[in-house]
């Protein structure tokens, strides 16, 4: 009774009263789960309180997936939220940590009468554990010659992989969406790289002019490869979003910048993408907002 209550006063934005109700419930379901009972029946709080938001919502989250873990240790959805509360709080070796153990979890060999992961599930972890190692990758960098080389192909491994399980289900709203999610990640990723690469090299020009050549080339290439990943996002969000959208227009100003990098010989590519981002943003957004002034 008391777990339905707290959930209605979610819904009704009462979040005082439904901590209170949902702390109750908590505390019988606790119980019960420690006299021998259903070890799932904390589930359903797990996510009722993903229903409200606030740090003590959290907090309590975090014990209820804290509860679960000690009473049933291999669950990997639960992994997940541990993970999504670490990668929130830019924990990132934790979030990676989890995120592995939620992977191991999702990929292994299902016990008699246990439910096996869906592609779809284990798609998402990778995908999660993509973005987790591109905020490494990317924090690293703070310094010329610092990157974490190994979180950058980690990053790309896992959203390589977790496109391709998804682009292999059926496709739905949700399938898209996480394509064009993963796409943008690595693009930006690879714009990143690149900025870094031509900063080190400014930083550290060589004599060689025919070494300098063949580096300059293998950066340049990055910008391809960012381009190509924005072009399969943009294709995915058009579907689902259609034109006026923000997801839409801050892929299209990301094309945009992606095709000024590489040079004049883009320059009406980039200034197409640039203008079809700035319209749908001038569309969107007030006349002030730091995006339109971005673009």
């Amino acid at each position: 009774m008391s777990g339905r209550l707290a959930r209605s006063q979610a819904r009704e934005k009462d979040n005082s009263a439904a901590i209170e109700n949902f702390d109750k419930s908590l505390r019988v379901r606790s119980g019960l789960s420690a006299h021998g009972y259903s070890v799932y029946s904390l589930r359903d709080e797990e996510y009722d309180a993903t229903a409200f938001r606030g740090v003590e919502m959290d907090q309590k989250l975090k014990y209820c997936c804290e509860q679960l873990l000690s009473l049933a240790p291999n669950r990997p959805d639960v992994m997940l939220e541990m993970a999504n509360m670490h990668l929130k709080a830019i924990d990132y070796e934790r979030a990676i940590e989890y995120y592995k153990t939620a992977e191991e979890a999702a990929t292994a060999d299902t016990k008699e009468g246990e439910t096996p992961q869906s592609p779809l599930q284990i798609a998402n972890i990778k995908m999660r554990l993509g973005f987790a190692y591109k905020h490494v990758f990317v924090l690293s960098s703070g310094e010329l010659g610092n990157a974490n080389a190994d979180a950058k192909d980690n990053a790309i491994k896992y959203l390589d992989e977790a496109i391709k399980l998804f682009r292999g289900s059926s496709s739905s709203a949700k399938t898209d969406n996480a394509i064009a999610d993963a796409s943008v990640a690595l693009a930006e990723l690879y714009l990143f790289a690149y900025d870094k690469e031509t900063a080190e090299e400014s930083a550290e020009p060589s004599d060689d002019a025919s070494g300098t050549a063949s580096i300059a080339a293998a950066t340049k290439s990055l910008l391809g490869v960012a381009i190509s990943h924005l072009e399969r996002a943009l294709n995915f969000r058009r579907k689902r979003r259609g034109e006026l959208d923000a997801e839409v227009a801050s892929t299209l100003h990301l094309l945009g910048v992606a095709h000024l990098k590489k040079g004049p010989e883009h320059i009406e590519d980039a200034l197409d993408a640039l203008k079809a981002a700035f319209d749908t943003r001038t569309d969107l957004l007030p006349p002030n907002h730091q995006d339109l002034g971005e673009t």
